[in-house]
């Protein structure tokens, strides 16, 4: 009797990753954070957008590092 294992491919793996960090920004309680655009490439995370304190871009920073599969993070965000 052969079994098979079923593996979820990288990209539908980042996906869902992207998603879950999207939400986590959405449903923070900083209203400012829906805007952060959120990509996730091989399990790095890379946060873009822009933000009006440098207090937002790190709580965006530490709301991601929460999660437990984000590998690496690249915090773009920009403060205008």
């Amino acid at each position: 009797m052969s079994s098979f294992v079923t593996r979820t491919k990288p990209q539908s793996e980042d996906a869902k990753l992207s998603r879950t960090i999207a939400r986590s920004l959405a449903t923070s309680g900083y209203v400012s954070l829906c805007s952060v655009n959120v990509s996730v490439h091989e399990g790095f995370v890379t946060l873009e957008g822009h933000l009006p304190t440098y207090y937002l871009k790190q709580i965006a920073q530490s709301i991601v590092m929460q999660h437990q599969y984000a590998g690496f993070l690249r915090n773009n965000i920009e403060i205008i």
